[in-house]
């Protein structure tokens, strides 16, 4: 009976590590600034509103990922969403490093929204 037990407490516990991660949690990936090497300001700050509309669709994505596994593990014992390919941390912590790159690149050549250049 202890060997059941210990048995399910690890399954327990290797299913609640496989879990897909907060969104919040995903820390971002370096992007080398090389990349966008000769971007515009205006390049650079379309890029940026798209990379924070894919970014925000993606972290909603991985909250619903992460709220499903924990019910799937709750339920049922496994990471469901995990298992069936819903978690994208790699993505989102992609795109977050895309979003504190050229955030930098935007800073460092004194870029200006057009809307803000009126005032």
């Amino acid at each position: 009976m202890t060997r059941h037990l210990n048995f399910a407490a690890l399954a327990l516990l290797v299913s609640l590590g496989a879990c897909a991660a907060s969104p919040e949690s995903i820390p971002a990936t370096t992007i080398p600034p090389s990349i966008y090497a000769g971007y515009s300001c205006d390049r650079l700050l379309g890029l940026q509103q798209r990379i924070e509309a894919a970014l925000q669709t993606a972290m909603l994505q991985q909250k619903s990922a992460s709220i499903n596994d924990a019910w799937g593990v709750f339920l049922i014992g496994l990471p469901t969403a995990s298992m069936g390919g819903g978690d994208i941390a790699p993505q989102v912590a992609s795109l977050k490093g895309q979003r504190a790159t050229v955030s930098d690149l935007i800073a460092a050549q004194r870029c200006v929204a057009p809307y803000a250049k009126n005032n």
